[in-house]
């Protein structure tokens, strides 16, 4: 049976500044959603992994959110929505490692066409997307898919 992506709140249990926590689980298809800093010069830009416990995604909270936030420091952002839940019981971050890593080569192979600087492109994430963006840091030279 194929998993159908959801999204949601929990009923507003998780509040940050008074807003409910949109929950994004079930993905089976990785997606980059770009943020264009409104700089007329090439931009540094960031590719952003959510948190979730490889099993969901804080996907406005610790992605669209910081994206925002980046575009006004005129810094493109790079939302990355990877696969959640991991199926790999013995490498839970396979699936979000093998995402993260190809987004970071679409990004630089993407780069002059969405007005990105290729030389100052960086990663960041939360929790379990802190994990991926430090895993596709120091194990750049290792192909994960």
């Amino acid at each position: 049976e194929e998993l159908k992506e959801k999204e949601f709140t929990e009923g507003g249990k998780k509040m940050v500044a008074g807003q409910p926590i949109y929950l994004t689980s079930d993905i089976t298809s990785p997606e980059l959603v770009l943020f264009r800093a409104k700089s007329n010069a090439p931009a540094p830009a960031v590719v952003i992994c959510p948190g979730g416990g490889h099993r969901l995604l804080a996907y406005d909270l610790e992605g669209t959110e910081l994206a925002k936030w980046l575009n006004s420091l005129d810094i493109t952002a790079v939302v990355l929505k990877y696969r959640v839940p991991s199926t790999n019981k013995d490498f839970k971050c396979l699936p979000a490692l093998q995402d993260a890593q190809r987004a970071m080569r679409v990004v630089r192979s993407k780069a002059s066409e969405w007005g990105i600087d290729a030389t100052r492109l960086g990663v960041m994430g939360f929790s379990a997307g802190g994990e991926v963006a430090a895993r596709i840091s120091f194990q750049f030279q290792q192909e994960h898919y």
